[in-house]
């Protein structure tokens, strides 16, 4: 996708024309040279505009890529999708101790697999820009 602003921007056509995910992580590195800093801001306001949970932040003498204040970005990212999942610690190591994770096909599992989905494709779109 070359403008996501397509779906999520009252000016142009493809407007609400798409299933947009409902959270948005944007870590934007204030010395990058790949593109604007206004492009990450105009996304973050396009998508608050249109009702998205967006987490932004600017990180001071980063570049585009891997732009965290702190940790790695893997670790941080997967924190950022338990913390949006109500997912703790103890949950992830011990899924035997409910019955309805057992057999791993619950409600709750689906719709979390689903709620990843949306936030893989989201971090995707991010990286394309």
């Amino acid at each position: 996708m070359y403008n996501p602003m397509y779906y999520i921007h009252s000016y142009y056509e493809g407007y609400k024309t798409s299933d947009v995910a409902d959270y948005f992580r944007i870590n934007t590195g204030i010395t990058q040279g790949d593109t604007s800093s206004v492009v990450e801001m105009n996304l973050f306001l396009a998508l608050t505009n249109y009702g998205k949970n967006v987490a932004f932040t600017t990180v001071w003498d980063k570049g585009h890529t891997e732009a965290e204040r702190s940790g790695s970005a893997t670790d941080n990212f997967i924190s950022w999708i338990a913390k949006i999942e109500g997912v703790s610690d103890d949950s992830e190591t011990d899924s035997s101790s409910s019955p309805e994770s057992s057999n791993g096909n619950s409600s709750s599992t689906i719709l979390n697999l689903s709620k990843l989905n949306n936030l893989i494709i989201s971090l995707l779109i991010i990286c394309l820009l």
